[in-house]
C-alpha cells in the first residue's frame, strides 16, 4: 500500500463581519387624498352673445403669475398639486346691457388618491369673486380611480363701472368632507373684460 500524503494544513477561518443593518428606502408616502384634472374633458356652455371662450387658455396654468399663486397656496395647503385653468372667458362689456349673465363650466377630475371622497367633499372658493359659486358639494361618493364631473353654475358680473381692472382671476379648491383640508388642483378661471 502506498503511503498517504499528509493533508495540507487548513488555514484558519476568517471571522465573518457582523451583518450591517439594512437601511430602509425612503419612499414618498402615497397621497391619501389626491385628484387630477382629466385633460380634454373641460367645457364651457356660454349662452349669451357677450361671452366668448379662449381655448388657448385652457390647461395647466404655468405662467409666472400662476406659478406664484400656486406657490402661495401650496405653502398653506401642501396637498394642492397644480394649477389648472379651466376657462379663460372673454366678456364684451357693451353686450352685457348692465346685466349679470349665466354660464356653465364642466371640469372632469379623477380620484388619484387612496381614499374615497365622501358626499360632503366640496369645491370651495379661495380667491376672487365667487361668480355665483362660492361653494358646492360633490353630493356623491367618489372611489379611487373614479371620475367626477364638476359642474359650476356661474354668473358673470357687470364690470367696468369705474373699477378699471380688465382681468379677474377666480380660484377654487377641492376640500375633504371629513377634515376640511384642501387637496388636488387649484381650479382657475380668468375673466377678461373687453371694451370693444
Amino acid at each position: 500500500a502506498e503511503p498517504v500524503p499528509p493533508a495540507e494544513p487548513v488555514p484558519p477561518a476568517e471571522p465573518v463581519p457582523p451583518a450591517q443593518p439594512v437601511q430602509p428606502v425612503q419612499a414618498r408616502p402615497p397621497q391619501v387624498l389626491a385628484a387630477e384634472v382629466i385633460h380634454g374633458v373641460t367645457r364651457a356652455d356660454l349662452w349669451h352673445p357677450a361671452l366668448l371662450a379662449d381655448p388657448s387658455g385652457v390647461g395647466a396654468a404655468e405662467d409666472e403669475t400662476m406659478k406664484a399663486s400656486l406657490q402661495a397656496v401650496s405653502g398653506s395647503f401642501p396637498k394642492i398639486t397644480e394649477a389648472f385653468r379651466f376657462l379663460r372667458l372673454l366678456v364684451r362689456k357693451h353686450h352685457l346691457d348692465g346685466r349679470q349673465v349665466p354660464l356653465q363650466a364642466v371640469v372632469g377630475v379623477v380620484n388619484t388618491g387612496f381614499r374615497i371622497w365622501n358626499k360632503q367633499t366640496s369645491l370651495k372658493l379661495i380667491h376672487g369673486l365667487g361668480m355665483g359659486c362660492p361653494a358646492m358639494q360633490t353630493s356623491q361618493t367618489v372611489h379611487p380611480g373614479q371620475r367626477l364631473d364638476l359642474t359650476l353654475q356661474l354668473e358673470v358680473p357687470n364690470r367696468g363701472q369705474g373699477d378699471g381692472n380688465p382681468m379677474m382671476r377666480t380660484m377654487w379648491v377641492l376640500v375633504d368632507g371629513d377634515t376640511d383640508e384642501p387637496f388636488g388642483p387649484l381650479f382657475v378661471m380668468e375673466t377678461i373684460f373687453l371694451s370693444g
